[in-house]
Formats: structure tokens, C-alpha cells, sequence
């Protein structure tokens, strides 16, 4: 997703069908690409995410800060 502001504040929403059950979420954080152009590595001249709030219709929420660690398979 692409913003047209700086990112901060922005959110994602995901809506599920019926009862399910999420184990994992994992957003790549940062502009995760090499330039097309010249190869240099883009992620550190972008904002990441730092923190992210996770919460369910019933009521339950979790506060999870992310670390600012590249994921080497997302250069791809």
C-alpha cells in the first residue's frame, strides 16, 4: 500500500470470515527493494514500522514493537 504522507499513523485492516484463528502477522517494514536503476538498498531511507497495535472484534489487543532488523528475503 503507498501513501501519498509520511506513513506515520497509518493502519491496515484485515476482516476474516468466521472464526479463525491468526498465528503470525508479519509486515515487512521499510521500502524492502534494491533500485532497479543502480542496485543501492533503499530500506534505510525510509520510515518503518516501529510499533504496531494488533486487536480482535472481541475486545482483546496486544501492543508489539518491531525491530528495525532488515529482512535479507524481502531485497528480492
Amino acid at each position: 500500500m503507498a501513501v501519498s504522507r509520511d506513513g506515520v499513523g497509518e493502519s491496515l485492516a484485515l476482516e476474516l470470515s468466521g472464526n479463525m484463528r491468526v498465528a503470525e502477522l508479519r509486515p515487512v517494514p521499510g521500502y524492502a527493494k534494491a533500485d532497479t536503476a543502480d542496485g543501492t538498498d533503499r530500506y534505510a531511507e525510509n520510515r518503518r514500522i516501529v510499533l504496531e497495535i494488533v486487536s480482535s472484534s472481541d475486545a482483546d489487543h496486544r501492543t508489539v514493537a518491531v525491530s528495525d532488523v532488515r529482512i535479507a528475503a524481502a531485497a528480492q
